[in-house]
């Protein structure tokens, strides 16, 4: 995927507290701006899923800060979630030379925004049941 760093007209939305919150509004984020496939974020504000985890955040390019403790907690629980529910083909090994899997999923052919937007929010409802003590 190339990034693409356009940062484009937006306003930086507000912050969401927890990681999934950060889940949730990056799905916010897909289904009132549009997804994007092979691009993290186009001109218009389309993202793909990992776009719209860094947007929630104010990060425009794709990439969240490094020190963004809940997005970066985002990506590692969206990521884990993909591979624990075999969604995308991404070995451990993949991983550790630098292969996302949401990236990977996130621009399968065939995938959907719907997909997308039900899996952040599945990931989301997960993160809050841990959050309570799994009640």
């Amino acid at each position: 995927m190339s990034p693409n760093f356009d940062s484009g007209p937006m306003t930086p939305p507000a912050r969401p507290a927890t990681v999934a919150d950060v889940l949730d509004a990056a799905a916010d984020h897909i289904q009132q701006h549009g997804w994007a496939q092979g691009s993290y974020r186009t001109p218009d504000g389309c993202c793909c899923a990992r776009g719209a985890i860094a947007v929630t955040r104010g990060d425009y390019d794709g990439c969240v800060n490094a020190d963004d403790v809940d997005a970066e907690k985002a990506l590692e629980e969206l990521g884990d979630y993909l591979v624990e529910h075999d969604l995308v083909d991404v070995s451990e090994d993949d991983r550790g030379q630098g292969v996302c899997p949401i990236i990977t999923w996130n621009d399968e052919p065939g995938r959907t925004a719907d997909e997308v937007i039900g899996t952040l929010r599945r990931v989301a409802a997960e993160q809050r049941t841990a959050q309570n003590g799994g009640a």
